[in-house]
């Protein structure tokens, strides 16, 4: 569990080596908050358009005249039109908030998020600066993917000593 947290106790650290397992509990701790928040977006979504629906269905856009740009909605089988600027208010004002917290959480994370990902990519000894070749398209991807699932190189390497302690004399 400690490892879990230990990129935001080395928040701007990006020197030294992180091991596979620091890595990769991060990316499980950072993706199980996103995934949370990305819920409580569509929670929030679809409670607008459940809500859009009942308001269709009581008539309240009935004299809605030009229904070649109308938006549907659906409630028990039946199509209602709903006027495109109210189901545009009604959808982004439903996750205003939402979105405003997972923007909040990434900008709080990058520099953590960005660290442990040099510091990865130390442990196998090359620079950060190969972080970049994932943005090389299809193959970039998988070959950072690559890196990170790579065990790091045991013993100490120009970034620092093992992590695991590989490669040190026992006295």
């Amino acid at each position: 569990m400690n490892y879990m947290f230990l990129p935001l106790k080395r928040f701007a650290d990006f020197s030294g080596r992180s091991r596979r397992l620091e890595f990769w509990l991060w990316t499980l701790f950072h993706s199980a908050i996103t995934t949370v928040l990305v819920i409580f977006m569509m929670i929030m979504m679809f409670g607008a358009i459940g809500d859009l629906s009942q308001r269709a269905a009581a008539g309240e856009f009935d004299n809605y005249a030009s229904y070649d740009n109308a938006s549907f909605v659906t409630l028990n089988g039946e199509k209602y039109a709903v006027p495109p600027d109210v189901m545009f208010q009604a959808i982004f004002g439903s996750i205003g908030i939402p979105c405003l917290l997972i923007g909040l959480y990434s900008l709080a994370i990058f520099i953590p998020n960005l660290a442990v990902i040099v510091r990865r990519l130390h442990d196998q000894d090359k620079s950060g600066w190969w972080f970049f070749i994932g943005f090389v398209p299809l193959i970039g991807g998988i070959w950072l993917l690559i890196l990170y699932l790579t065990d790091g190189t045991p013993g100490p390497n120009r970034f620092g000593p093992d992590p695991k302690g590989r490669g040190v004399p026992v006295v």
